[in-house]
């Protein structure tokens, strides 16, 4: 097995760690709000369509900053994004321990989401600038695990300190955790303050002059193809992730603390797979990595359909939904690892923003249609779990048809603004 010399490298090495400890902290506070909700419900007097309007608020600012805030950091720097992106996340955080009502809880979370929105495109474009094409995959994958850390922490930590001392506590808690780790960010994340070629260009491509055309990045088919794949696959991921407390608590009767335990597992054996998919992205090639990324999601729509038809044991629920989120990591790091594959390093920021965008989509619409389709099934959530095994193969069928498209899909030459084609 190849050795990891990377983690050797003290710069590559102190980037990982802080751009891994950011993901730690955002993956906190975006976990959190799914179990905060099950107090929030009885405080605020939500209702289930109300629920999923506050966590479709974070994904909806979420994903209107990932193009932006890729295009900051192609512009101006990755780390000067990174800085503004964890100051103003931390700000929010503390704020939505303050909302009293639910427009002002909507609009605390929907400017969160605009606040974290630059931190991944950001993280994304640094891992280009720093790593190898071949070890890229491996990095995102580190980078990523921080969130299925805290998928399966969150649960443990937010159920403890919500039971010890409220929901509105815990969030001070949790922003004044931004501001701690502020510094570090500051002081050791060093590197240029301006964008710098990837690491794989050759000379001839480090003089061209570091200005794309959005024209040429969007007219690339395969990437529309990822856009729409990479959306059902957090239209899964997220759809679960947000409700499974709600239908714990609702349809099972469980308290907080069982809910915390029984959300640990899917994210916790998930962790495992995203380490195992960024070692298959770097070293299958990208056709067959596209395929295995298909396969996952019509495995998830399988698992979805015995969801919806079938009355389930509360522990064998668990296991379907852990299988569902273990083949949605794989197919992340698959969609994660193709502009770090296919795009020249300067445009790595504003591609993983545009993908990404399709992911944030996924998280704003997916809490909020599936707690329209409980209200209209009477409290029932087997409409909605339809719903996901339905948007699951769309997402299969689109990796399967990107998978024709293979190698350097994108010129230099089509993408930037002063060659012959541009």
């Amino acid at each position: 097995m190849e050795k990891l010399v990377w983690f050797k490298d003290r710069e590559k090495l102190v980037i990982l760690t802080l751009l891994f400890l950011g993901g730690l902290l955002g993956g906190l506070d975006r976990y959190t709000i799914n179990f905060a909700v099950v107090l929030m419900e009885k405080d605020l007097n939500l209702s289930a369509a109300s629920i999923g309007m506050v966590l479709s608020a974070f994904f909806a600012g979420y994903a209107i900053m990932q193009m932006p805030g890729g295009w900051l950091a192609d512009k101006f720097g990755s780390r000067r994004v990174i800085l503004v992106s964890i100051t103003a996340w931390s700000i929010f955080t503390i704020l939505t321990g303050i909302a009293w009502s639910l427009p002002i809880l909507i609009l605390i979370r929907f400017m969160y989401g605009i606040g974290e929105g630059g931190y991944f495109p950001a993280s994304a474009s640094l891992v280009a600038q720093k790593f190898e094409k071949n070890e890229s995959g491996r990095a995102i994958s580190v980078l990523l695990s921080a969130s299925y850390i805290m998928g399966f922490l969150a649960p443990l930590i937010t159920t403890s300190l919500m039971a010890s001392i409220g929901w509105r506590k815990m969030f001070y808690v949790y922003g004044f955790g931004g501001f701690l780790i502020l510094p570090l960010f500051y002081f050791l994340l060093k590197g240029p303050e301006q964008p710098q070629p990837s690491v794989d260009q050759n000379p001839s491509a480090r003089e061209t002059e570091k200005k794309y055309s959005l024209k040429g990045i969007l007219g690339v088919p395969m990437l529309w193809l990822v856009f729409v794949g990479a959306f059902g696959t957090f239209t899964v991921m997220w759809g679960i992730a947000s409700w499974m407390p709600t239908l714990l608590h609702k349809v099972y009767g469980l308290d907080l603390r069982s809910i915390g335990w029984y959300a640990f597992f899917p994210p916790f054996l998930s962790l495992i797979t995203i380490y195992i998919g960024g070692f298959l992205t770097d070293k299958l090639p990208l056709k067959t990595s596209k395929l295995l990324a298909g396969f996952c999601l019509g495995c998830a729509a399988i698992m979805l359909f015995i969801i919806a038809t079938i009355s389930l044991h509360v522990l064998l629920l668990n296991v379907l939904m852990t299988i569902i989120t273990m083949a949605c990591s794989i197919v992340i790091i698959v969609f994660n690892s193709i502009p770090l594959k296919q795009f020249p390093g300067e445009a790595v920021g504003f591609t993983s923003g545009f993908i990404y965008t399709g992911t944030q989509i996924a998280g704003f619409t997916a809490p909020l249609i599936m707690g329209i389709i409980v209200d209209a099934f009477g409290g029932s959530f087997t409409g909605a779990f339809v719903y996901l095994m339905v948007i699951s193969l769309i997402g299969m069928v689109c990796f399967f048809a990107a998978s024709r498209f293979e190698g350097q899909v994108v010129s230099r030459e089509s993408l930037f603004l002063n060659s012959k084609h541009a």
